[in-house]
Order: structure tokens, then C-alpha cells, then sequence
């Protein structure tokens, strides 16, 4: 495995480091995770960078984005936004023992906009939420 293939690299974690510190990189190169000490970075990123990378979302801002994918957005007097936001002050473990509330929250306005629902396929994405979530944090279930 080369050093852009790695989850390290891929996490963006090190972004700041590898593009600035140059025994950073070497020890990558010694590492033999890259051939060369000034390899092109995959994500675009500047030598010189000081790129701060956003925390990663949490399963409620994460459940917005998978829902914005199939058309369904925040609408101007929802709870969606609010209910996203408690999903992420939560955090996913408790939005795994709550699943049951957070369908109901995604049924209600559903419900509220006439579109069709259901449990089962609203549960998936609410489960593939909370791994997006966890995977993108590194938390690992308990």
C-alpha cells in the first residue's frame, strides 16, 4: 500500500503536516509509502497550506445529506434542521438506542409533505447514517 491509498491519507488527517513538514514526509518515504519526499498530494492541496478541514458530520447532518441526494431538503418551517442538530449534539450511539424516535421525526414530515414513507427503507438510511457518521469520526460502536 502507498502512502494516498491509506486510510490515513484519505481521512485528511494529516493534511496540515505532510503538505508543511517536510520530516513528516520523510518518515513516510521511509516508510516506503511513497517513493519521493515532494509527492503530489491527491485532494489538491497547496505546499505551504494551512488548510483546516471541517470536523466531520454527524449522523444528523449526515442523514440531511443523504436525504438532499434524493430531493428531500429542509423547508422553511420543519424541524428538520433542529432535529438534525439534536441527531449531532446526541451523537450516534444515542441516535442508534432512539432509532425508533428519529423514524417517527422523518414519518411526521413526510407525512406533513405528502410523501410516500417507509419505516424499513427510513430505518436503513437512518443506520447508514449513523456508520457514515462514525466512520468519518472514528468511533467504533460500544
Amino acid at each position: 500500500m502507498n502512502w494516498v491509498e491509506s486510510s490515513h491519507c484519505r481521512s485528511r488527517a494529516h493534511c496540515i503536516a505532510c503538505r508543511n513538514e517536510r520530516a513528516f514526509r520523510s518518515s513516510i518515504v521511509a516508510k516506503g509509502w511513497a517513493g519521493e519526499l515532494d509527492f503530489p498530494c491527491p485532494h489538491g492541496i497547496a505546499w505551504g497550506s494551512q488548510v483546516v478541514f471541517p470536523a466531520p458530520a454527524g449522523p444528523g447532518a449526515t442523514l440531511k445529506r443523504i436525504l438532499a441526494k434524493a430531493g428531500i431538503t429542509p423547508m422553511a418551517h420543519c424541524k428538520c434542521n433542529q432535529r438534525a442538530l439534536e441527531m449531532d449534539r446526541r451523537g450516534p450511539d444515542w441516535c442508534e438506542r432512539h432509532i425508533d424516535t428519529i423514524v417517527g421525526w422523518l414519518a411526521e414530515e413526510a407525512a406533513r409533505r405528502r410523501l410516500p414513507f417507509s419505516a424499513l427503507a427510513a430505518r436503513g438510511l437512518i443506520r447508514m447514517a449513523i456508520s457514515l457518521s462514525r466512520r468519518a469520526n472514528r468511533i467504533s460502536p460500544r
